[in-house]
């Protein structure tokens, strides 16, 4: 699936490591984990097309959030994200990565569940790849 190819390629980017150690999770943070944080899940995914035939490739579209206590160090660590991944392309855990792009960034404060609040910036991403045969 594609999300383990993209936790694999932010598990080995040292930026990533240094603003967010190994605190990346799938749908949801485990409760008390330490800021900065981020999450990520697969919104969509739909069959690339082509013209008068299916292919193989898929598009999908993956949405992460990055929680921080303040909103400088949310920017750092999501910018750090969003180096470590934007316009890769390859071969990945079997996976062949067409392109994975930015298409939409967003800023946010809230005080729920952390009674201090936080901040949080969310990056969707869009993802052409194929699954291994």
């Amino acid at each position: 699936m594609i999300e383990e190819v993209l936790q694999s390629l932010l598990s080995a980017n040292s930026d990533v490591q240094s603003q967010l150690s190994n605190r990346i999770f799938p749908d949801e943070a485990p409760s008390g984990t330490a800021y900065p944080l981020a999450t990520f899940f697969r919104v969509d995914q739909s069959p690339f097309s082509g013209l008068y035939q299916d292919t193989e490739w898929l598009r999908s579209r993956v949405q992460f959030t990055v929680y921080a206590e303040t909103r400088k160090a949310a920017r750092q660590a999501a910018k750090a994200l969003s180096s470590a991944i934007s316009r890769t392309h390859g071969t990945y855990l079997s996976h062949w990565i067409d392109d994975i792009k930015l298409i939409q960034e967003r800023d946010s404060f809230a005080s729920d569940p952390h009674p201090a609040g936080y901040s949080a910036v969310e990056l969707d991403f869009e993802t052409v790849f194929k699954e291994p045969q």
